[in-house]
Formats: C-alpha cells, sequence, structure tokens
C-alpha cells in the first residue's frame, strides 16, 4: 500500500545515447546485413590511409574498435592500427570511401551515432563533416565501406558487439599470424625468445634473420633452425664444386670447445658483414685428454689433408686435416710462425688403415676429451671438414664458448664400423642424409 515514504518514491531522467552505447569499450563493428561480417582495417595496417572494408569476422585486433567520446561527438579508434576511421582527404560526396588515418580532430573523423529505430540494438554511423552514414558497398569480403546518403539498407546498419579475441597462433589466407595475450597482431617483432619472427604484417617469417649476435634461417611457423643451416647457405652465397661435390661459395671458420660435451662449431660471414656471425652446425669430438696431451688453445689454421693419416701408436685416422698453431717451430726460439705441433682433425682412430676396424667403446665417447692433442670426429664430419674446408681455414680452440647451436645427434657404433662412415651411407654429399650404417636405424647420443 501507498505510505508516503521515500522508498516508494521514483525519479526519471532522460537518458542519452552515452547510456545506450559502450563507449570507451572495445567492441567489433558487426553489419546488420550480414551478421558474419565486420568493419576491419584490412590486414591492420598501421600506416595512414590502409582501406576499411568489411570481411568476415577474423577474432583479431583489425576487427576491433573503441568508441570514444570526442566533445558531443564520437571518434572510432581501430585497436590494431591506433587510427581512426575517417574520410577520404574530407570529402563530403557521396560513395567517398572510409579510410583509417592518424587522428588531427577534424570534424571527418568525428561521428554522431544514431538508433535506427529497428527495436534491435542496431545503430547508423554518421559523419559530422558531410552528415553521410558509414555504409558497405556490397556483403561480400572486401567490400569497401563508404559514406552514403541514408536509404535505410541495412548495409548502413551496425551493431556494437563484444569482440572475442585470438591467441596466440592462428593460420589465415596468407599464414601463421601470432596474437599476444590482449589480442594484439604482433608485427616486425621476434616471439619466444627468438624462436620465431613475425614480419610487418605480422606473418611468421622466411628467410635469414639477425637474432642477438647471430644469423639465423627462419622457417615460418616452424620457427629458428638450431642445427643446421647447410640446406638454406646455397641460396644465400651461391654454388661452387669441392670433392666433385656441389655446395656453397663461401669459408669458414672452426670452434672447437673443450667443456663437455666437447663440440666443433662451423661458423660462417653472412653476406654484407665482417664477422663470423652465422652458425652452420655443431657436431661431437674429442681433443686432448689434458696435461702434457691438452689440444693447443689459441687461433689455429688448417693446412695440409690425407685420406689415411698415420697416428701415435701407430694407428690411422681418416680424411686428416693438419691443424696448426702459432708457436715457436721445435728447435728455434727466435721466432713465431704457423707450426706443425702434430694435431689434426681426423676419424677416430683404427689400429689399421681401413675402414672396418672401429673400436666402438672409442667412438661412443666422443664429446669427452681423449686423445693425445688431435680432435677426434666420426667419420662423416672428418670427410666434410677434409672435403669442404679450405686449407688455411682459421680455428679457434678454447672452453665454455658460445653454444648457438645445438648439437647434431650422434649415432652410437656397435661394431667395427663408424655408423657414419660415407663408405657404407655413401653421404658424401655437403649435406646430411641421416643415413647410418645401422639397419636398426639411427640413435642419439
Amino acid at each position: 500500500d501507498q505510505n508516503g515514504t521515500n522508498a516508494q518514491k521514483w525519479m526519471f531522467t532522460e537518458a542519452t545515447m552515452d547510456d545506450a552505447l559502450p563507449v570507451n569499450t572495445k567492441v567489433i563493428i558487426r553489419s546488420k546485413a550480414d551478421t558474419s561480417k565486420m568493419i576491419e582495417v584490412k590486414d591492420g595496417a598501421s600506416n595512414a590511409g590502409a582501406t576499411i572494408q568489411l570481411y568476415d569476422e577474423r577474432q583479431n585486433t583489425s576487427q576491433v574498435f573503441t568508441i570514444e567520446k570526442y566533445g558531443q561527438y564520437y571518434r572510432i579508434v581501430n585497436m590494431a592500427s591506433g587510427n581512426v576511421i575517417d574520410i577520404y582527404n574530407g570529402s563530403k560526396d557521396a560513395n567517398t570511401k572510409a579510410w583509417s588515418y592518424t587522428w588531427n580532430a577534424s570534424s571527418a573523423q568525428q561521428y554522431t551515432i544514431e538508433s535506427t529505430g529497428d527495436g534491435d540494438g542496431s545503430f547508423y554511423i554518421r559523419n559530422i563533416n558531410s552528415w553521410l552514414y558509414l555504409t558497405a558497398k556490397s556483403t561480400s569480403n572486401g567490400a569497401q565501406i563508404v559514406q552514403a546518403e541514408k536509404s535505410g539498407n541495412n548495409r548502413q546498419k551496425w551493431y556494437f558487439d563484444t569482440p572475442i579475441l585470438r591467441k596466440g597462433w592462428h593460420k589465415e589466407s596468407g599464414g601463421y599470424r601470432y596474437y599476444d595475450s590482449a589480442g594484439n597482431l604482433l608485427r616486425n617483432t621476434f616471439i619466444e625468445d627468438g624462436k620465431y619472427y613475425v614480419d610487418s604484417n605480422g606473418y611468421a617469417y622466411t628467410g635469414w634473420k639477425k637474432y642477438g649476435s647471430y644469423y639465423y634461417y627462419y622457417k615460418g611457423r616452424d620457427g629458428q633452425e638450431k642445427t643446421d643451416s647447410r640446406p638454406y647457405l646455397i641460396s644465400l652465397f651461391g654454388a661452387t664444386s669441392r670433392g666433385g661435390q656441389t655446395c656453397p661459395n663461401t669459408t669458414y671458420r672452426l670452434v672447437v670447445d673443450n667443456a663437455a660435451p666437447c663440440i666443433v662449431t662451423v661458423y660462417t660471414r653472412y653476406p654484407g658483414t665482417s664477422g663470423w656471425n652465422l652458425p652452420v652446425f655443431s657436431f661431437l669430438c674429442s681433443p686432448g685428454v689434458g696435461g702434457s696431451y691438452v689440444t693447443d688453445y689459441g687461433e689455429r689454421l688448417t693446412r695440409n689433408k690425407y685420406r689415411w693419416k698415420d697416428l701415435m701408436g701407430p694407428s690411422y685416422g681418416q680424411y686428416a686435416t693438419e691443424l696448426l698453431a702459432y708457436t715457436y717451430p721445435a728447435g728455434n726460439d727466435s721466432y713465431m710462425t704457423w707450426t706443425n705441433n702434430g694435431e689434426y682433425f681426423h676419424s677416430v682412430a683404427c689400429p689399421a688403415p681401413n675402414n672396418a676396424n672401429l673400436d666402438p667403446n672409442t667412438y661412443n665417447l666422443l664429446g669427452t676429451r681423449q686423445s693425445h692433442g688431435c680432435v677426434r670426429v666420426c667419420v662423416r664430419y672428418a670427410y666434410w671438414l677434409y672435403t669442404f674446408c679450405d686449407s688455411n681455414t682459421t680455428c679457434y680452440v678454447g672452453q665454455y664458448l658460445a653454444r648457438p647451436f645445438n648439437v647434431i645427434p650422434q649415432p652410437m657404433a656397435w661394431d667395427v664400423v663408424d655408423p657414419t662412415d660415407p663408405a657404407y651411407t655413401n653421404n658424401y654429399g655437403y649435406t646430411d642424409n641421416g643415413a647410418t650404417y645401422h639397419a636398426n636405424g639411427y640413435f642419439p647420443y
């Protein structure tokens, strides 16, 4: 019953358009003519003059806008670009296109937003410079947004809906794109600590890119190549032939790291640069065990090569490459020169110069310091150095050095044959083919 208390008294105030609109809230602008289509900045482009068009819902920031109050009117700001919906060159003519442009507070960038009166929450968007209405030319993907006289056509009517944003990787018509946790399309940047790079259009990049101190090959959605650059080098350097095998026309630097697991890393120079800044690949080795049998540290230089080299014991190594040190020659301490101190790159030594008397236990210790000063490697990589690295290739021997690449897995030896020996695998080429001597497959180190 009526009792005259304030609990029964009410005030009515006139509602404003601001009360009906999601002002300062992220929205998608959905077409009433085809509710599967949204207004977007084409490709989310950030440049002034980018196309404003209609397209299927993408769930990305190219289709997300903020309706912001500016005086008594509104501006419509795209989330991807930060630019606003503008009318081309401030024209007042019907059928003039809308485009994305840097905010300049002109009337061509401001709008009234009016209810259509359809009772379904749809609105007209009317430019205050021309007093014409934003209209989709059709409902096809890529249809241009223009300004037009009011016709009541549903292509002039729009819904403001809450966006559902993509996050992470998504496959789109031009490839894979990456969206951050806020739904922003990332561009021209590295992702996941350099594992991926996305280009100016936000697509996963394929090609060479410098990350940190080194150049890596990026394989689109498969990301950064971190094990083997060799398959991509001929396209970078052009082709030549060494040992009857096609290979890139480039030179190399070798780096031997005595820290376990002991490895050799091969580098080359990215075209147009001066440093050894492109890691090619890394593989296991066994340098000097230490003490009087240490592999000499510092700068080294390769020189002569031997198909079989007699070593201590006697024993024999395949595909040996002489490794010189800059030191005093024996018996003369008056000057320094590049001197042979009895050190070589070579395969794991065998008691006879044939490739069927390997000690598999010694081979399986590759990655640890085992030699009397030489650098032991598997036959495949001894052959690779012998064939593809010119004499006078520079080398550095040290410890705890940079390791920009993962080490190529090493197959285990089970008998008297090195499982990587090209005599059994027929892998004499520049790149590896994964073949091993063992019929039962590939065994990682």
